[in-house]
């Protein structure tokens, strides 16, 4: 029996149910609960990491029957959660307040010499992505990976006027010398995108400034 099997039995969750809250088939979460030994695949951190939390568990006890040292356990680290990405609303810096923040999986072989930082998304206008309200993007600097805007990108984008900050998670599409921000959603409330003329940080004559600060690279879904 693998380390899922029994905290699956215990929880008394089947193959099904864990699949639809992690967004995958049941036949991912079958192969899992097999593990190799019984031709089916090994328990890895990224797996860990998407399903622990669902399952209340930590990542490592998915990972380990035993932990043997501290450095396997410092193996699973957390994303610094920055704020909200909530478009259409501008508010103070200081104004985001998680009385209880979630601990946020960062996403394990990508990008692994930056630094990974995570939002919690208001509103429903990337859920064609499978991006929900409630959820956390994570992100890296968006120029420190990228050398160029790439097209297809899942970014975070902020614009700032003085100590207001308005901050938006959107797909971006590069036209006319500039970029269009682009909403993935299944409402009708969110289809039209945003154009913006300039690549990099473009600054309007009021002041206010916009600039393309994560590449979303995962996604972490609390219970």
């Amino acid at each position: 029996m693998t380390k899922l099997d029994e905290i699956m039995t215990r929880a008394n969750v089947d193959n099904q149910q864990l699949a639809k809250l992690a967004g995958c088939k049941p036949v991912e979460i079958w192969r899992l609960r097999k593990g190799p030994e019984a031709n089916g695949r090994k328990m890895t951190e990224k797996w860990a990491s998407r399903l622990a939390p669902l399952l209340k568990v930590t990542p490592s006890e998915l990972l380990f029957d035993k932990i043997d040292s501290e450095i396997e356990i410092n193996k699973i680290t957390h994303a610094k959660l920055m704020g909200e990405v909530a478009a259409g609303r501008w508010f103070e810096q200081s104004d985001f307040v998680d009385e209880q923040p979630p601990l946020i999986p960062t996403v394990p072989g990508k990008y692994p010499a930056l630094t990974q930082f995570a939002f919690k998304v208001v509103g429903q206008s990337m859920d064609m992505k499978r991006i929900q309200n409630g959820d956390f993007v994570i992100c890296v600097p968006y120029f420190e990976a990228r050398a160029e805007i790439v097209d297809g990108d899942i970014c975070v984008i902020e614009r700032r006027n003085g100590h207001l900050i308005e901050r938006t998670c959107k797909e971006i599409k590069t036209i006319n010398g500039g970029f269009q921000l682009w909403p993935r959603s299944s409402s009708p409330q969110y289809q039209t995108p945003i154009f913006v003329p300039n690549r990099r940080s473009p600054e309007a004559e009021d002041g206010t400034t916009i600039e393309i600060i994560g590449l979303v690279i995962g996604r972490f879904a609390p219970i």
